[in-house]
């Protein structure tokens, strides 16, 4: 017989996804300064974990340093947006490409239930949060079979600012359902060993998302 304990998370690890958490659920405003010291103080911990919280998120782009060097929450822009998407549509596209050559039957299966996860909360407001992390897995998941790390590191660097546009980027049933066939135009290119036309799929989605994502967010800042 074998025993084993799962270790609790180290309180670095605990901080990080708070603060993440919160700036990613909007409730730490883009325009209010990050303090160290009321974080210390809100959270009743040193400022050791808080310093280095905040600096992996200043990696993740999530915090940004101004002139004066105080933090403040990322704040988005439709330059940043078509700046992030242009990344995406090269990347992800490649990965594409390469998770149709590379890809195995295992993975490709996966691939496949994440679509059908997809389908069946289409319309369902209150799986939303669920919808957008299908989304995320989607991505996620055709990055990992392209077998580059370097690729895989590259995207990993925008994953946080993605999620950030990809929570406004499945409001409505019809934008959803659009999602939906365009990822199952990917899966079924992957799926076939049909590179080119993958990446061709990929690339044409991404850029999709930031056309629909730019309409949003001139409509609402009018």
């Amino acid at each position: 017989m074998s025993l084993s304990i799962e270790k609790p998370k180290p309180l670095y690890d605990q901080v990080y996804e708070t603060i993440r958490a919160n700036i990613l659920s909007g409730k730490f405003p883009y325009d209010e300064r990050i303090n160290e010291i009321h974080l210390s103080q809100e959270l009743n911990i040193s400022r050791g974990p808080i310093r280095e919280s905040i600096r992996r998120l200043e990696q993740e782009g999530l915090l940004v340093r101004d002139e004066k060097n105080q933090i403040y929450p990322y704040r988005s822009s439709v330059e940043d947006l078509v700046h992030i998407y242009q990344c995406r549509t090269v990347l992800e596209g490649l990965a594409a490409e390469l998770a149709a050559k590379n890809g195995t039957d295992e993975e490709k299966e996966e691939l496949k239930k994440i679509i059908r996860g997809t389908k069946e909360l289409i319309g369902n407001d209150e799986a939303k949060d669920h919808l957008v992390q299908l989304n995320g897995r989607f991505h996620d998941q055709i990055i990992m079979m392209s077998r580059n790390p370097r690729l895989e590191q590259q995207t990993h660097q925008l994953r946080s600012l993605t999620f950030i546009y990809r929570v406004q980027n499945v409001k409505g049933l019809e934008r959803q359902k659009q999602i939906y066939k365009e990822h199952l135009l990917i899966f079924e290119a992957i799926h076939s060993g049909k590179s080119d036309l993958a990446r061709k799929s990929m690339s044409s989605h991404i850029e999709h998302d930031a056309e629909h994502l730019i309409t949003i967010f001139k409509e609402e800042n009018k």
